[in-house]
């Protein structure tokens, strides 16, 4: 099968999370330890990270959707950090998601 990509959210590196299929095995494509602690960094690939549990380990692909459709609402509502152009802090984009999720879950 060799290595696929499943997540890859342009404009920024922090937002890439990849998942190599064949041998089950997560890559990180970086940290940033001097942005640490400063509400900046981008929780995206985090929270994609969460919905590859979902869907891979746990197998509730449809629980993995709707993270994943949450992730594509917030950054559609332009609540995003400032790597990619945003001014939303760490949080907001955390609970912009959060509130999201439970929007779409309240609806299922």
């Amino acid at each position: 099968m060799g290595y696929m990509n499943l997540y890859t959210v342009s404009g920024s590196g922090r937002l890439r999370k990849s998942y190599n299929i064949e041998v089950a095995d997560c890559d990180d494509v970086g940290s940033a330890p001097d942005i640490s602690g400063k509400g900046i960094v981008n929780p995206v690939a985090a929270i994609l990270s969460t919905a590859m549990l979902l869907q891979y380990s746990l197998n509730l692909p449809e629980e993995a959707k709707a993270v994943e459709e949450a992730v594509k609402r917030t950054i559609d509502k332009g609540v995003i950090t400032g790597d990619i152009g945003g001014k939303a802090s760490t949080k907001e984009v955390g609970d912009a998601t959060a509130k999201e999720l439970e929007t779409i879950l309240s609806r299922s």
